[in-house]
């Protein structure tokens, strides 16, 4: 298995580190810190090796504390353009003579290559079912794209959606069958978290997911879809005007 030192992560390098508890989860996003001042390069050499010093990560400009207990961290960093998966993280925040606040990052084990292909996104455009914040009532919404580790839906926006939120997707999917020659039906269940809420329009919002329970039985349809060379997907617009009806046009008209 190909790995990476922490430490091997270049100034640049963006950094997309996910924080979970329990069924929730958040994503921040920086970048490996390159540091000039020499107090700062000096007062580095004081700590102890094995890190990796980043941006400060914030939230509306407000510094985000990672001291709470029971969240597991990891992030995906790139070297040389290739992705590396690194878990169990810890985060510090630290104050240099000169930059001032940032963060390091601290992992005892070195990074894994992550594997693009589990994140092939297949272009879906059908309707679903989802279930929000463990609730039994049932909305209409549409699945936009999905990969074994996510899911892109469209949401309309009298159906309230945070980042954070756990939500319970189920569609279904048709196999022809040559020997009954009819068609047989697979229905699928997801338990997902919000990640991203995207205001698309005045109707809906695209919503982004991270797949927890169920992703072993996606994989093998994303896998299937991913070999149909010939599948185009359609545009986010198209779908919405198959949501909701076309843009500019009023709740009851035709």
């Amino acid at each position: 298995m190909e790995t990476l030192a922490l430490t091997g992560l270049v100034p640049g390098s963006i950094i997309i580190m996910t924080a979970r508890r329990h069924t929730q989860s958040y994503k921040f996003e920086t970048a490996v810190l390159e540091v000039t001042e020499t107090e700062d390069m000096e007062f580095l050499k004081t700590l102890p090796e094995g890190f990796v010093l980043v941006e400060p990560i914030k939230v509306d400009d407000r510094l985000v504390r990672f001291d709470a207990e029971g969240i597991n961290y990891y992030f995906i960093g790139n070297y040389r353009e290739k992705p590396y998966l690194f878990e169990n993280v810890t985060v510090e925040r630290i104050t240099l003579p000169i930059y001032g606040t940032a963060h390091i990052l601290r992992c005892a084990e070195p990074g894994r290559r992550f594997n693009r292909r589990n994140n092939f996104r297949v272009w879906l455009g059908q309707y679903c079912h989802i279930a929000l914040r463990g609730s039994r009532g049932q909305h209409d919404a549409m699945i936009k794209d999905l990969s074994s580790t996510g899911i892109g839906l469209i949401i309309k926006k009298d159906q309230e959606v945070n980042v954070g939120d756990a939500v319970e997707i189920q569609f279904n999917t048709e196999k022809y069958n040559e020997q009954r020659e009819d068609y047989e039906f697979t229905l699928h269940t997801l338990k997902a978290d919000i990640v991203r809420v995207v205001d698309q329009s005045e109707k809906v919002n695209l919503v982004g997911c991270t797949i927890t329970e169920g992703a072993e039985a996606i994989e093998k349809f994303v896998a299937k879809k991913q070999r149909e060379k010939n599948k185009v997907g359609k545009k986010t617009n198209d779908l919405i005007s198959m949501f909701v009806g076309k843009a500019g046009k009023q709740e009851g008209e035709q």
